[in-house]
């Protein structure tokens, strides 16, 4: 009898790589995680989902929100969080265009990226509702990027955009991200999708830290 498990393709593998990136980012900028998933849906094929810093001013997170403040209005500890913010988006395609595919003792030498498979495990009503409501038309990763590296530096956007692909690329190839691809990779894979409450708990239980 074949006992073997069924094996992820490479779709699947590479989205969890990108979406376990953005989750990992948001952990260790200390984002509160609501949800990951690498099931697709109409307007994304993956998707991580955090809310605002809860250390965050109040008055700072209604100012973050606002579409292109001045750049020397910014104090210190918003222009991180909008650095931050960036950070966490161009993450995803730092692996999909540097790193992919990582060698680690999960991914098969020959690129096929072929992970074993446990049969997915339901979700919560909650968590269902809120990928649900995410399924709507919004800006990718890179475009998120700009608009927010036009914010931080509107006379040298591009110079600001590439320090911060820089830096994304850096964290992505960071032994912090590796332990953190090792821990939400297969949970993604076996899962599809992770509450923000599961995936912050394997993160912590994996000592993901700087």
């Amino acid at each position: 009898m074949n006992t073997r498990r069924p094996l992820a393709d490479a779709r699947d593998v590479r989205v969890s790589y990108h979406e376990a990136a953005h989750a990992i980012a948001s952990y260790l900028f200390g984002f509160r995680l609501h949800l990951v998933s690498i099931d697709a849906g109409v307007h994304f094929a993956g998707i991580t989902i955090h809310a605002s810093k809860a250390s965050a001013p109040m008055s700072e997170k209604q100012e973050a929100r606002l579409i292109v403040p001045l750049a020397s209005a910014l104090t210190a500890r918003l222009r991180r969080l909008f650095e931050e913010s960036a950070l966490i988006s161009l993450v995803g395609p730092a692996v999909d265009e540097a790193v992919w595919p990582r060698r680690s003792g999960y991914v098969r030498d020959d690129d096929e990226g072929m992970f074993g498979l446990s049969e997915p495990a339901p979700v919560s009503k909650h968590t269902a509702a809120r990928l649900e409501r995410a399924d709507r038309p919004m800006s990718d990763d890179v475009d998120e990027a700009v608009k927010t590296a036009r914010v931080l530096s509107p006379r040298a956007t591009v110079q600001m955009l590439a320090w911060l692909r820089a830096e994304a690329l850096a964290m992505v190839e960071s032994p912090s991200f590796g332990k953190g691809f090792d821990v939400l990779v297969p949970a993604l894979l076996g899962r599809r999708t992770l509450s923000g409450a599961v995936a912050t708990r394997l993160l912590k239980e994996g000592g993901i830290k700087w």
